[in-house]
């Protein structure tokens, strides 16, 4: 990773535990050769075959799971720091290609539409004891060590990711930054607390797309700061199933169609 890509994001990422180390590009290289001695103790015939850009629709994954707040961290590290290390694949004979390190990262290209960097090893008779297709690998909390300052992305992959499942449709996600006066509540009026200054004002918020409205489903909060201070727009990381779902009707339901100083002054009360 590019030293410029964590910016402002290095408060949140400087007291990471270990698991939550992210590979750089000086990592990927050394995770390489690394893989490649690995797999020659085994199997005969590989070679390294360069860069590539792959769908990641056609990878399958080779760890069961994933987790919920390393996936948000990846993801808005990709959508906003320009995170881009290579992900290392392997693919053989039969034309199968499995990831061997960066599935979080894998993934988040599933939700962008894109075609990711990848390390090719060719390994004609390559087959892992794990195989799942990514697009459908599950998502879990890790059952400790999550920094609080990790845990709103986490509940926004974990929101995404029940939506997926309920709809059976793979969301799709981008940022963008939208005016705050076009974004829908889906929550009733709550108390702006304090502990969304410092730190948590540099979360983007999430927004759900239908039919070009968006509606706010995680940063209530962060949008009325925003509103009442003055400013017009707001990040966000974006994401659609293309279909109506359940928190539409609740927006449609609370008497409140946006987000104006109606609504972000109700909440001071």
């Amino acid at each position: 990773m590019r030293e410029k890509s964590i910016g402002s994001y290095e408060e949140i990422i400087r007291n990471l535990p270990p698991r939550l180390h992210l590979s750089t590009y000086k990592d990927s290289i050394k995770k390489l050769h690394e893989i490649i001695d690995l797999l020659g103790i085994r199997y005969g015939g590989i070679r390294y075959t360069g860069i590539k850009e792959l769908d990641p629709f056609n990878l399958y994954a080779t760890q069961p799971v994933l987790e919920s707040d390393k996936l948000g961290l990846v993801l808005y590290l990709v959508l906003f720091k320009e995170y881009d290390v290579p992900v290392i694949v392997a693919y053989n004979s039969r034309g199968e290609y499995y990831i061997l390190d960066g599935h979080h990262r894998a993934r988040v290209y599933v939700w962008l539409r894109k075609k990711l960097p990848a390390h090719l090893i060719y390994v004609p008779a390559y087959r892992p004891r794990i195989s799942n297709p990514l697009c459908v690998t599950d998502v879990i909390n890790p059952p400790s060590g999550t920094p609080d300052e990790i845990l709103p992305l986490r509940h926004m992959v974990n929101t995404i990711v029940f939506l997926e499942k309920m709809h059976g449709i793979i969301a799709r996600i981008w940022r963008e930054e939208p005016l705050v006066k076009i974004l829908k509540p889906t929550q009733p009026p709550s108390p702006i607390l304090g502990t969304q200054d410092g730190i948590y004002s540099l979360l983007p918020i999430l927004v759900y797309d239908y039919l070009g409205s968006k509606y706010v489903v995680d940063g209530h909060k962060r949008t009325c700061k925003a509103i009442l201070q003055g400013i017009d727009k707001i990040k966000a990381i974006t994401f659609t199933l293309h279909t109506y779902i359940g928190l539409i009707r609740v927006g449609e339901c609370i008497g409140y169609d946006s987000f104006d100083e109606k609504y972000c002054r109700a909440e001071e009360r």
